[in-house]
């Protein structure tokens, strides 16, 4: 009887333990397979990752560029403005190829624009040339790259054929250079 017993102490113990590394140690083998295997895809992840300070140092770089066009575009608006210096900039060698001929109208001083503060004022610069295209865009860049506060209010080109000059254009573009005058008495 004792033999019985102990066979079937030895079964049931063996049962238990078929059953405990079923139910309960596999299924832990199976969940640390799944946690290595996503840890080991993560690490390859990562592998290729440049850094905290390679993916911010782009974005510095875009901060930096950014406070520097301020602090070139943003400049205080003049009290009076220098028609003679803009005129001096603007103006265009006339060799009688690429410009043929170039004026310089200026014009009264008015209100800046509707929707401005009341002591902007503009005065309007009027540039009549004649020109061929490269030379034209030229003088609009030239505008572009004015450190003054300067408006195009209108730009009207016409497209010139001569035989003696090839393909020109006449151009009318009217500028206005915006200044602040002192608050005025009323």
């Amino acid at each position: 009887m004792n033999d019985r017993k102990y066979l079937v102490a030895t079964i049931v113990v063996a049962v238990l333990g078929i059953a405990g590394v079923r139910f309960m140690v596999s299924p832990l083998h199976a969940r640390a397979d799944r946690i290595n295997a996503e840890h080991e895809f993560l690490l390859q992840r990562i592998s290729g990752w440049p850094g905290e300070e390679a993916m911010l140092a782009p974005l510095r770089d875009e901060i930096q560029e950014r406070r520097s066009l301020i602090a070139r575009e943003q400049r205080p608006v003049p009290d009076q403005p220098d028609l003679a210096g803009l005129i001096r900039r603007l103006s265009l060698e006339i060799d009688g190829k690429h410009v043929i001929d170039q004026t310089f109208v200026a014009g009264r001083r008015g209100p800046a624009a509707t929707g401005a503060p009341e002591n902007w004022r503009s005065v309007p610069l009027t540039v009549e040339l004649v020109s061929d295209f490269p030379t034209l865009f030229g003088l609009v860049q030239r505008i572009e790259e004015t450190s003054e506060p300067v408006r195009v209010t209108r730009i009207t080109i016409e497209r010139l054929k001569d035989e003696k000059f090839g393909s020109l254009a006449r151009t009318v573009l009217v500028l206005d250079a915006i200044h602040r005058v002192e608050e005025e008495s009323r």
